[in-house]
């Protein structure tokens, strides 16, 4: 919940944007909610899009993970009139790479595929590697004319 990550594409599966929404932790849960939520509204209308990639969330720390669980919601209940697709990490590190790659791997491939943007944290990265497996699975173009967000809410 401390940071989301957020990559927006356009429908050649080029990232277009590359951003992460920041919370502060001496903020209550509502009120870091409310600020990630807000957010998104303002990318939604600078950047409205047809469909949301999203990271499943894996348990690791039960508290994380809750936090985690109620980003996923905010998202989910925004976008409930988009398509939402979830892909396992699993997914992402074998669609860009194979086998059990890195979190260093997973930067220096998007780095080396998306030299037109600069994500400035390891969320930005994930964001634009979520992106890129979408892409990559459809054949690298999407299925009509509008925009993708890909969200990174590990963080």
């Amino acid at each position: 919940m401390s940071n989301t990550g957020v990559g927006i594409f356009n429908e050649y599966g080029e990232c277009v944007f590359v951003t992460s929404i920041a919370t502060r932790t001496k903020d209550s849960t509502p009120r870091r909610l409310f600020d990630i939520y807000s957010a998104f509204t303002s990318l939604d209308n600078t950047y409205p899009c047809e469909r949301i990639i999203i990271e499943r969330a894996f348990s690791r720390f039960n508290n994380a993970t809750q936090a985690l669980f109620r980003v996923h919601g905010v998202v989910n209940c925004m976008f409930w009139d988009r398509e939402q697709i979830y892909y396992p990490p699993k997914v992402i590190k074998q669609t860009l790479i194979g086998g059990k790659a890195t979190k260093a791997q997973i930067g220096v491939w998007v780095k080396e595929h998306y030299a037109n943007v600069t994500p400035t944290n390891d969320d930005e990265t994930d964001a634009i590697a979520i992106g890129a497996c979408y892409f990559i699975k459809r054949n690298g173009k999407s299925e009509n004319d509008e925009t993708t967000k890909t969200i990174d809410a590990s963080g």
